[in-house]
């Protein structure tokens, strides 16, 4: 029980709300760009992952900056975390499409929005704690 309540100690309810915000916005980015690229420039599903996914990341960095972390870090360097965090989930998130889409024969749209529902809020942690620390 002390590791939840250690854990919840480094949770603000408006944090949370600002996070889920921006997550929200720059998720409709990423999906927006996705299915265009996809299914109106009928482009492959992988590809369309890695070409929407530098607007959602800059939008989503800034946001995070500004509005729901208001760090007051220096940039570049929580850049680079931030850069690193999210590679590593655009590379779960390709994993995960795969097996999805390839093994599960889900349709990629569905998959994307599967996998962007669950990955979404597991990267709260990962960027509160480990690039907008205070």
């Amino acid at each position: 029980m002390d590791g939840i309540h250690t854990l919840l100690s480094y949770v603000d309810v408006w944090e949370v709300f600002r996070y889920g915000i921006v997550g929200a916005v720059s998720a409709v980015l990423f999906w927006k760009v996705f299915v265009y690229l996809y299914e109106r420039r009928g482009l492959h599903y992988r590809l369309s992952q890695v070409i929407a996914f530098p607007p959602a990341f800059v939008l989503n960095f800034a946001l995070h900056k500004v509005w729901t972390f208001a760090a007051a870090g220096v940039w570049y360097e929580e850049l680079f975390k931030f850069s690193l965090k999210k590679l590593a989930f655009l590379l779960l998130n390709l994993a995960c499409m795969h097996i999805l889409v390839e093994g599960l024969r889900l349709r990629p749209r569905h998959a994307q929005l599967i996998l962007i529902l669950t990955l979404g809020p597991l990267g709260f942690l990962v960027v509160k704690l480990a690039v907008f620390a205070r």
